[in-house]
């Protein structure tokens, strides 16, 4: 009897602790989730959509980091928004002094895409000093977004003034390209497709 009533005892503890212990499991709590940011929760448009009147314009940012201050993601993001509006440029006035020559031959067009090229690099680089930044915006992230623009009449001017050194044999860019300035085309192509 006494192995029994030992035996007893014993399956009563195993089975009280079992009990005991069941119900006083506690849930580990559940993992608190952050909530999703949208980078451009509440960006002003022109992050989303840049345009200015009467500018060519681009945007750029930088991403926000510990070790940055202000100035330092403000200037960062202020070289990529040059470095995107130089692009931008180029890109444009290479089509519009392209599309202002009728070519023949291959090696006429070799030879003007080469001259178009460098025209288009030193009307970007020498219009680029008048760029300016019109907008910046901090995200609730912390990122710096600036919006950067140069007026159109200054590239016209600008590729006026190369076009007519560049291009002193070839009357008909410099000529297409009056008609296209007075008839409002170079605006027209300058305005398409900003960054």
């Amino acid at each position: 009897m006494r192995k029994t009533t030992l035996a007893s005892v014993v399956i009563g503890l195993v089975a009280s602790i079992v009990f005991l212990g069941c119900s006083g499991v506690s849930r580990a709590p559940e993992a608190e989730i952050a909530p999703v940011i949208n980078e451009l929760d509440g960006a002003p448009a022109w992050v989303v959509s840049p345009s200015f009147e009467n500018q060519i314009v681009a945007t750029g940012n930088s991403v926000n980091s510990d070790n940055n201050d202000f100035r330092i993601k403000r200037d960062e993001a202020i070289n990529n928004a040059k470095s995107n509006l130089s692009e931008e440029l180029n890109r444009k006035i290479t089509n519009i002094i392209k599309s202002l020559k009728s070519t023949t031959s291959a090696d006429e067009l070799q030879s003007a895409n080469e001259t178009i090229e460098d025209a288009a690099k030193k009307i970007t680089f020498n219009t680029m000093d008048s760029s300016k930044v019109v907008k910046l915006w901090k995200s609730q992230t912390g990122n710096i977004y600036v919006l950067i623009t140069i007026k159109i009449s200054i590239v016209k001017d600008e590729m006026e003034k190369l076009i007519s050194n560049s291009f002193k044999n070839d009357e008909e860019i410099y000529q297409n390209f009056i008609m296209a300035k007075s008839n409002g085309t170079i605006d027209i192509e300058l305005k398409n497709s900003n960054l």
